[in-house]
């Protein structure tokens, strides 16, 4: 409806409709949201008449606009992100994808996994499935143990039947037993994070943890299946599980202790975690040379397979 004081409609110079007595400019929201104190957006004559506002020029609200179209822009460009984030946002790819764009989908994780109101929102359908359906299965048998040290050797070792000594059959049977070990744990893991239970984090500056191998036999109860597999391949249990060296990370009761306390969390299924010093050369090996005691530095950590670097994991 026309005001009977405001006068005829003209074109302002920006294209809008204005009548006499109005500023021919038009601006936008979050322009007069960021200059509030010198603009103002006025709708009629009487606004101008009792405000008077000081509007810019053509040539600056189109400055302004661009920038802030082109900072716009920017924000929406997505980023590579070059290792996982355990706090990077669900993002979803629209665009495509090259060195400008996001490599993979990154997800809002804890260091165990997804909790339970984000498995399904998180992870479709289709996917888990896929997951489900080429999940790792460890050995049950005796010929499954075999395969598994063979595929170790000639693959992981890259060494043959021809080369395989001692040390190497040790490091397959050990990778072979933490391929069904990790299994496990990350079941584990998984089920505990989505319990959302409380965890038990023990600290102890030792840990006398012992020989991980035959620990990891008899905790499956397959050390019989172990001491089968490795006759038939050629080897005497005795002599492989002599190949690996004592976790140099502790040497008294201290350590000891702490061992049977992680032992017993585990045989329980308490939600627990222990946390130590990786001591690299142990406390210290003792030789004997010309009847006297000389020290040396223990390489325990040689033909190592029971670690697991976590190179996005780091305390600053």
């Amino acid at each position: 409806m026309a005001h009977p004081s405001l006068g005829p409609v003209r074109e302002s110079p920006l294209g809008n409709n204005v009548r006499d007595g109005q500023r021919g400019t038009s601006i936008a929201g979050s322009i007069a949201g960021s200059n509030m104190g010198s603009i103002m957006h006025c709708r009629s004559a009487h606004h101008l008449a009792r405000v008077k506002p000081t509007c810019p020029d053509l040539r600056q609200i189109e400055s302004v606009a661009s920038r802030q179209t082109m900072a716009t822009e920017q924000q929406r460009l997505p980023t590579r992100e070059r290792r996982p984030s355990t706090g990077a946002p669900i993002v979803d790819i629209t665009g495509g994808v090259g060195p400008a764009g996001i490599s993979r989908p990154k997800h809002k994780r804890t260091l165990t996994g997804f909790g339970a109101g984000e498995i399904k929102t998180s992870i479709p359908e289709p996917q888990r499935e896929a997951w489900k359906r080429n999940q790792a299965s460890s050995f049950r048998d005796k010929d499954g143990f075999e395969r598994e040290v063979v595929r170790h050797v000639e693959t992981t070792l890259a060494r043959s039947m021809f080369n395989c000594d001692e040390i190497a059959a040790y490091s397959a049977t050990s990778l072979a037993f933490r391929d069904r070990l990790i299994t496990d744990w990350n079941r584990t893991q998984q089920r505990q994070t989505y319990r959302d239970s409380k965890r038990v984090y023990y600290l102890s500056l030792e840990f006398l943890m012992g020989r991980a191998l035959d620990n990891a036999m008899l905790n499956v109860g397959a050390k019989h299946i172990a001491k089968d597999g490795l006759n038939d391949l050629g080897f005497r249990i005795e002599d492989v599980i002599k190949q690996e060296h004592d976790a140099a990370l502790g040497n008294g009761g201290l350590g000891r202790l702490a061992a049977c306390f992680l032992d017993s969390l585990a045989t329980l299924n308490f939600p627990a975690w222990g946390y130590g010093l990786r001591y690299r050369y142990g406390i210290f090996k003792q030789e004997i040379v010309d009847g006297y005691q000389v020290e040396v530095p223990d390489y325990w950590l040689d033909f190592n397979p029971w670690e697991f670097p976590r190179h996005d994991v780091t305390v600053d």
